[in-house]
């Protein structure tokens, strides 16, 4: 992917953004909205996207903080700052909870052998006095006799473990693994895994959902989290009985598909696609 400048007209002039294409329809809405404003609006416009500030400079350019020490620069290349609002706002919507926004300029807390370290945790403590309220260490068997922090700032964390940035919108009590420099698993504020490998949803990120999968099922919980698989291409947790055979596809938004008897997960996709999605108790 190479960066390009998207634009829009405005009267009079042409308003313009530098993303890499793979975000042309984040880059294309942004400049639409702010096109429907009076033009007048626009020289010196900020638009708050959480992870930074963005402006509309005197030429109607759309431009973003350097992210680095100088914190007076701003680039035109906006990529990351699209990369970390939509990674973000992804995540949100996975989990289907409220987050806390942090500034790519914010500190972290950060144990000074963390960064080295092969696997690590980052969790968001209610300390936010002078920082984002992160905290990132090493992940050992025993804790160290002597810990020694120093303050990082955003931006240099995910320089460090890029696949953190979507989740830095944790909201406290959160927690994060890494392992090789890969989400390992995310726990929420009570203890309970919520994402797997790779930030994959975990049915216990909806209790809700698992609520009914057991009930409808007739399985305990823990069973219904053993026996569940997430859909990433539609979004529905698959959860499965095998003693009667049956299934049950629930989505965060209200719909569900439940069958008596057993199918591939792929099979059972197929009747997702075809719009057998049915109330609640119904099954086919």
């Amino acid at each position: 992917m190479a960066v390009r400048t998207f634009e829009v007209p405005i009267n009079p002039g042409t308003l313009r953004l530098d993303a890499d294409e793979r975000w042309a329809e984040e880059a294309q809405g942004l400049l639409a909205h702010l096109a429907s404003l009076p033009t007048e609006q626009l020289d010196g416009l900020t638009v708050d996207i959480g992870w930074s500030v963005l402006s509309v400079g005197s030429d109607f350019r759309l431009r973003g903080p350097a992210m680095s020490s100088n914190e007076e620069e701003l680039i035109d290349d906006l990529s990351a700052h699209l990369a970390a609002m939509v990674g973000q706002a992804r995540t949100l919507s996975l989990l289907a909870i409220p987050g806390t926004t942090i500034r790519y300029n914010e500190d972290i807390t950060v144990e000074h052998d963390a960064l080295e370290a092969e696997s690590v945790y980052i969790k968001r403590t209610g300390w936010t006095e002078d920082s984002s309220g992160w905290h990132l260490g090493p992940l050992t068997a025993e804790a160290s006799e002597h810990i020694h922090l120093e303050r990082r700032a955003a931006y240099e964390i995910v320089e460090a473990f890029p696949a953190l940035l979507d989740f830095l919108v944790l909201p406290e009590d959160y927690l994060v693994g890494l392992v090789g420099g890969q989400v390992d698993a995310v726990f929420n504020d009570q203890g309970a895994r919520v994402m797997g490998p790779g930030g994959t949803p975990r049915l216990e990120a909806h209790p809700a959902l698992l609520e009914i999968a057991a009930n409808d099922l007739g399985l305990t919980e823990p069973e219904a989290i053993a026996y569940s698989l997430y859909r990433p291409d539609h979004g529905y947790f698959l959860v499965w009985r095998e003693d009667p055979a049956a299934m049950i596809a629930l989505h965060p938004n209200g719909e569900q598909l439940q069958l008596d008897g057993l199918l591939g997960p792929d099979d059972f996709e197929k009747l997702w696609v075809r719009g057998d999605r049915t109330p609640r108790g119904y099954s086919l």
